[in-house]
């Protein structure tokens, strides 16, 4: 049979799925990658507490937030020493804009360890 100019309409709508995945993967994943750096800060600072005082965590914190363009300020940063360990969280979110979607990606790094 000869297909005389018909377009087959589910192929069409997959092509529009596609593209709708694909580009919420390109919005999602740089913000992921970009957590995931300042996840490790967190990590590295908590492990290395007893090197730094609270006040050159939370600059460090804050100058990589800066780098990394995350929306991160000074009251989103928690910082508590007690009973020798010291307790390193940041909570923030990414608003994202996803093809008229909005929404939030909510990250929270805490980190534990003791003070040597």
């Amino acid at each position: 049979m000869v297909n005389k100019g018909k377009i087959n309409f589910g192929c069409i709508i997959m092509l529009i799925v596609f593209g709708i995945v694909a580009y919420s993967l390109y919005i999602i994943i740089p913000i992921k990658v970009k957590a995931t750096e300042m996840k490790k800060v967190v990590e590295t600072y908590s492990t290395q507490g007893s090197l730094f005082t609270d006040e050159q965590i939370l600059n460090g914190i804050l100058e990589k937030a800066g780098q990394l363009n995350l929306p991160i300020t000074e009251k989103n940063v928690k910082i508590r020493r007690a009973s020798g360990y010291i307790t390193v969280e940041v909570n923030y979110s990414v608003p994202i804009d996803i093809i008229g979607y909005k929404t939030e990606l909510k990250f929270n790094p805490k980190y534990e360890n003791p003070l040597f």
